[in-house]
């Protein structure tokens, strides 16, 4: 494309997009101006359509106050004199008014009078029933004081009204007062065109919940609100209109005013920038030929003079030829330079021609050994990179792109720490920085750095690798030379060592850890009684405490039992030292703490804590107790034999365990029992009941004393195994899964091995464990049948199963007598002893 071409194209792009602009300007700007004075016209017009409607309120309110303040009006509202109604409610009064309805009424709310008057067509209409609606709930009739008046609209079904409500006084508007007045005039489609004339303006009404109601109004009515009383919207290029909210007297809003104009000012707008617009494209039009005809007289000619020398010396290839052009303008400046580069590119030309192939061997050899070394780095099995001499990566292999999630093509070239990022998360000098200068902070970032001739190893972690997971990684960085011994950049390789680091933690917290509670073994304990004997710790204080009654829960509840009591001591105590102090589990119920520089009233104090949170926690979980020996040593002077005194303070645990030994396992039976009382089915007397029956079985079979008062024994502590069971099962509303049942049939083998701890039940500990066989033999835990059980089991099993019929359960809701009694019939022979039910239900109907 020519020069000229061009210019004339951008001459014209720049007139157009001028117009364009003030076009934009004069639409954005002068036609706003005059659409925002046309909605300030329409806003005024609303206004005073509004206010026209308003002075038809206080006009209506007026007439209605010289009725109701009226010395006539006051003696007819309580004699209700047809005189009255003769000489003033006539037909004309209404047409004088131009009112449609007067309702007078007294002050309990009767209507005294009332007539309804269409004052149009001159004849009488009966008072809207709509009307009469708001009058039964005083919402016209509520005057507080002689000054009080009520005005505006209502929405009645025969239409919308303009309302006007007066207390009925004296002429001297004094009270009290003996009623209301109310007057009403519809605002119809006459009233309407009324208002049009009066403002000469266009008026339409509509209801404000109208489900026919035009679209503009549609839009009007869900844009007004108290915010935006009044709105303004254009409905075509011809006509504008402007929309208000009218409220009843309630202050609901009941119809939309709504007042449109033609748009005469738009229009005067809209030609007022045509003009204008039409005078700038007449002026641009001259500018530009102007503009043209000098470009064609002084300027194009001569640049197609210098462009045609230097296309006739660029064509020829002859850098000897120079551009001639008289003057002394920048044209001619132009041509001295281009001639100065001419000679310049002359003496150059000479110069790479003979250079051009030295170097095309060179880079042909320097290409192949770079190749070869990219390849060599790329297939290496660590994540690898190199920086050359300026900091610069130049060379990322596939495992370090894989580890990073950084490619080659990303970070090649990229200098200032950017290989540092992915794995610390901002640039900043790493292992491979201290091949070219030592930097003792950039060392103290790695665990260790080891100097091996020239080459370094380190360890640290990347906090941002994995997506900020971070990883350990070991490193090694070694320079890189050239064939003259030169250090042209240096090589960094990397391992991620995370498993190994996360091993060796594991190992190193298990070598000092107990498994169980998590405090320290006896291992680190003996590690750290060495060292605190060898170094000026004294006075030094050792406490050793032994879980009592340990093996008894074992064997009674279970290990897993034992174990939760033995996490639990671990905590109290830990709990109870200080923060210097260490406590330790050295044997299977043993607990030791170590107590540096701490002397005798410390040491007690600490002891005191202890005893003090075992019953605290005994407070809060009388479930299964805690209960603690505790034994403690001071050592004296300046040097302890340590080891004597942890043994010093064992013998003294030891003697507090013997003094505690014979309560011990009689506090945690009775916690057992308490925790069992707390069932539901013992809350609701299930174990007083049963004794009863149970001993009223045996009176009938002729059972001796001791007997009967063994049983009555069977019947309180037959379910002391369910202490061992979960309230999840125990209280489970629904059907237990096998697994549960499973686990629920266990409470028999349970109360089985507490009976046999304790003197008192093991008279009745064989029983405990057999009560719940079956007479056919399918019962639990070892599948005894007929007269194998015990006769005890025997009377408890019906008892018990009755007992637990005819009371709620957590899964069920009691039977009646009646239903209870067949079960037990249905169970004969089969769960029961037949005779034994036989005889048991015989013993309830002489009862009953």
């Amino acid at each position: 494309m020519s020069l000229r071409s061009k210019i004339m194209i951008i001459m014209c792009a720049t007139l157009i997009s001028l117009i364009a602009v003030i076009y934009t300007i004069g639409q954005t700007i002068i036609l706003k101006s005059f659409t925002e004075l046309e909605k300030t016209i329409v806003h005024r017009n609303v206004e005073r359509v509004l206010n026209v409607l308003a002075d038809e309120l206080i006009y209506l309110d007026r007439i209605t106050v010289d009725w109701a303040a009226w010395d006539d009006t006051y003696v007819f509202i309580e004699d209700v004199n047809d005189n009255y109604v003769r000489s003033n409610l006539v037909d004309s009064t209404f047409t004088d008014l131009n009112i449609n309805v007067m309702l007078f009424i007294d002050s309990s709310g009767r209507i005294v009078f009332g007539k309804g008057f269409d004052f149009r067509n001159g004849k009488e209409m009966p008072v809207p029933k709509s009307l009469l609606t708001h009058v039964s709930k005083a919402a016209l009739l509520h005057h507080q004081d002689t000054k009080s008046r009520i005005t505006g609209i209502l929405l009645l079904s025969e239409g919308p009204m303009l309302i006007a409500s007066r207390p009925i006084l004296t002429s001297e508007e004094k009270g009290p007062i003996r009623g209301t007045l109310v007057m009403g005039r519809y605002l119809d489609s006459v009233e309407v065109e009324h208002l049009a004339k009066k403002t000469h303006l266009s008026i339409t009404v509509r209801r404000f919940d109208d489900l026919k109601m035009p679209h503009d109004f549609r839009v009007a009515r869900s844009s007004l609100s108290e915010e935006e009383p009044i709105f303004i919207r254009a409905l075509s290029e011809r006509s504008i209109a402007g929309y208000a909210m009218l409220k009843d007297i309630y202050g609901k809003p009941v119809l939309v005013l709504k007042v449109d104009m033609p748009r005469a000012i738009y229009k005067q707008g809209q030609a007022s920038v045509h003009y204008f617009l039409l005078s700038l494209i007449v002026i641009g039009l001259i500018f530009s030929v102007i503009s043209l005809l000098f470009l064609e007289k002084m300027i194009l000619p001569r640049l197609f003079y210098l462009s045609a020398s230097v296309n006739s010396i660029g064509s020829n290839s002859n850098f000897s030829g120079r551009v001639k052009m008289s003057g002394n303008d920048e044209l001619s400046e132009v041509a001295f330079g281009i001639n100065r580069m001419l000679e310049a590119l002359e003496q150059s030309q000479s110069n790479l021609q003979k250079s051009k192939e030295h170097y095309r061997n060179l880079a042909k050899k320097l290409s192949a050994a770079n190749k070869q070394l990219q390849d060599i780095i790329d297939f290496l099995p660590d994540p690898t990179f190199v920086i050359d001499s300026d900091k610069k990566v130049i060379a990322w292999n596939r495992a370090i792109e894989e580890m990073t999630g950084v490619r080659k093509e990303d970070i090649i070239g990229k200098g200032d720490y950017a290989y540092a990022v992915p794995f610390y998360g901002k640039p900043r000098p790493v292992l491979i920085d201290l091949i070219y200068s030592d930097d003792r902070e950039t060392e103290l970032q790695y665990e260790y750095v080891e100097r091996k001739e020239n080459v370094l190893y380190a360890e640290t972690f990347a906090e941002s690798l994995y997506d900020g997971k971070g990883a350990f990684l070991w490193i090694k960085a070694s320079p890189l030379y050239n064939s003259e011994g030169k250090m042209i950049g240096a090589i960094e390789s990397i391992r991620d060592i995370s498993e190994r680091k996360r091993a060796e933690k594991k190992l190193k917290y298990l070598s000092m850890h107990d498994q169980l509670t998590g405090i320290y073994n006896r291992s680190y304990f003996e590690q750290e009684m060495c060292r605190l004997g060898s170094e000026h710790n004294n006075p030094i204080g050792i406490i050793v405490c032994d879980v009592d009654g340990l093996k008894f829960v074992n064997d009674t509840l279970g290990h897993a039992a034992g174990d939760a009591l033995l996490v639990k001591a671990a905590d109290v105590i830990r709990k109870s030292i200080r923060k210097g102090d260490l406590v330790a589990r050295i044997g299977g119920d043993e607990f030791a703490v170590l107590l540096p520089n701490t002397g005798e009233t410390d040491v007690k104090n600490i002891c005191r804590r202890i005893r003090n949170a075992v019953e605290s926690y005994n407070a809060s979980n009388p479930k299964l107790p805690l209960n603690i020996s505790v034994g403690y040593a001071v050592s004296s002077g300046t040097s302890a034999d340590i080891r004597k005194l942890l043994k010093e303070a064992d013998n003294n645990m030891y003697r507090e365990k013997l003094r505690r030994s014979r309560s011990t396992r009689s506090s945690i039976i009775k916690a057992m029992m308490k925790a069992l009382e707390t069932r539901d089915f013992i809350a609701e007397g299930h174990a007083v009941r049963l004794q009863k029956l149970a001993a009223g079985m045996a009176v009938a079979i002729g059972l001796s004393e001791d007997k009967i008062t063994d049983l009555r024994l069977l019947a309180r502590f037959h379910d002391i195994g369910k202490v061992g069971v979960p309230d999840r099962i125990l209280f489970k509303e629904g059907a237990l899964t096998p697994e549960e049942i499973s686990e629920m049939q266990l409470h028999c083998e349970i109360g089985y091995r507490i009976a046999m701890s304790v003197a008192d039940l093991v008279p009745i500990a064989d029983w405990i464990l057999k009560h719940h066989e079956w007479w056919n033999g399918k019962g639990y835990p070892l599948g005894l049948k007929g007269e194998e059980i015990s006769l005890e089991c025997r009377i408890l099993a019906i008892a018990d199963a009755y007992d637990a019929m005819t009371n709620d359960r957590p899964y069920r809701k009691a039977m009646s007598y009646e239903e209870a009694l067949a079960e037990l019939r249905r169970g004969a022979g089969t769960q029961f002893d037949p005779n034994l039910v036989q005889l048991f239900i015989q013993m309830l109907e002489k009862k009953s």
